[in-house]
């Protein structure tokens, strides 16, 4: 997927650990804003001072790759 790192992409296998459990999961979602924001709590790295997430432009860019809406 463009924009996605390897290390991202391993975090969101952790969580979903196959495709049919990513879609499966979207497929849950009642709301369009909650399916784009599914991913976007995912904590990529932590430090002392810094906590990085996915973010919600990572996690939009994944579900429009993946379904495409």
């Amino acid at each position: 997927i463009p924009g996605i790192s390897s290390t991202i992409a391993t975090k969101i296998a952790s969580k979903y650990p196959t495709l049919k459990s990513l879609l499966d999961a979207y497929g849950n979602c009642d709301e369009l804003e909650v399916k784009y924001d599914l991913l976007a709590d995912i904590v990529v790295s932590e430090t002392e001072k810094q906590t990085r997430h996915i973010g919600k432009v990572v996690s939009k860019r994944v579900y429009e790759f993946l379904l495409g809406d």
